[in-house]
């Protein structure tokens, strides 16, 4: 269930082009980071109404923690309007599955890192839709 909503989330951050950005699932190696710039979505669902199993495919929310990483807070900044532009407003599709649109409901502003050896600059914005059975 959990993969079923990640996949088009996934596959729009992956189709964000020109140029292309990279998008790392899962938290980048500091040995080997990815060039800058990149984002780092974290997914997950929540069944709030659900006390079994069967009823986990009632009402999920689908939360979406977009880490945006480059190397100024400019470039922070445009990464960010990339990653709203490609999810705001977006409307999954999952079989079996009536999705609303994917709404912003909530964010930080940027901040820095030094721990990599690197300035790496980071903004998390937060992305939630639902789905029903459909």
């Amino acid at each position: 269930m959990i993969t079923e909503h990640a996949a088009p989330v996934l596959a729009a951050l992956r189709g964000i082009a020109n140029p292309a950005l990279t998008v790392s699932d899962g938290p980048a190696d500091p040995q080997n980071p990815p060039d800058l710039p990149y984002v780092v979505p974290y997914i997950s669902i929540d069944v709030p109404d659900a006390v079994s199993f069967e009823e986990a495919y009632d009402k999920v929310t689908c939360t979406i923690a977009v880490h945006s990483v480059a190397g100024n807070s400019d470039a922070v900044r445009r990464v960010a309007d990339r990653v709203l532009a490609a999810l705001l407003g977006l409307r999954p599709v999952i079989p079996g599955r009536d999705c609303s649109r994917i709404r912003r409901v909530d964010g930080q502003p940027p901040d820095w890192d030094r721990s990599t050896g690197r300035l790496l600059v980071w903004q998390v914005d937060v992305f939630e839709y639902e789905t029903l059975p459909g």
